[in-house]
């Protein structure tokens, strides 16, 4: 399983809310939309998270790196979507490398650009400030391993914070699983090892380090 597998199963159990949460969307209400887009000469399209509020469709797609050709899928998934929802819909990109150009399609009948979360950029000093008081959003705490002044001290804090919440079983592996394999994208296996036996989580599989996506 590689650390999108990983990832996209734990987007995939959360509540809709935490994914708009932390995309800093405010919506009273928040429904899933299966991914699958059927259409453009019966080919099937796949699209990371789509959600739907009163007022818009929210198109949410994880990467770790960027290409022209990426940009290009996202902004057919946007068209597509928009053919069949008949709504406004914003696409973002939740972007877990390291630093990433702004992404625009622009010519006279064409605006495309995509909201970018740079977790790199976020703090994860403050991210761990709010897990301690129980008040962190679910993907905040999965990511904080990628962002910027996290630490092996503050990552072994995570993990044992999340231990400890209680809240339903299958999330908080899930939350758990996601945290480590984020933490092996940066640090080294003997160190995710180490936070694997502490968490208790003896079936996880780990990535491979290198993955792409």
């Amino acid at each position: 399983m590689t650390e999108k597998d990983i990832i996209m199963k734990f987007l995939s159990h959360i509540s809709p809310n935490q994914i708009t949460d932390f995309l800093g969307i405010e919506a009273n209400s928040v429904w899933r939309l299966p991914e699958e887009i059927k259409d453009l000469q019966g080919m099937d399209f796949h699209t990371n998270v789509v959600l739907k509020t009163n007022n818009e469709i929210i198109q949410v797609e994880l990467q770790q790196t960027m290409t022209r050709d990426t940009l290009n899928r996202f902004f057919v998934y946007n068209a597509l979507l928009t053919r069949q929802f008949d709504k406004p819909v914003d696409t973002y990109i939740i972007y877990l490398g390291i630093s990433i150009k702004e992404q625009v399609i622009e010519t006279d009948c064409v605006s495309f650009k995509p909201e970018i979360i740079r977790v790199y950029d976020m703090d994860a000093k403050s991210v761990l400030e709010k897990v301690k008081n129980g008040k962190c959003n679910y993907i905040e705490m999965a990511l904080m391993p990628l962002m910027k002044n996290s630490t092996e001290e503050e990552i072994v804090e995570l993990v044992d914070e999340e231990v400890k919440m209680k809240i339903d079983k299958n999330i908080k592996n899930d939350i758990i699983a996601t945290t480590l394999a984020m933490t092996s994208m940066s640090y080294s296996i003997w160190f995710v090892e180490m936070l694997k036996e502490k968490s208790g989580i003896d079936e996880l599989k780990l990535p491979r380090r290198g993955v792409s996506f």
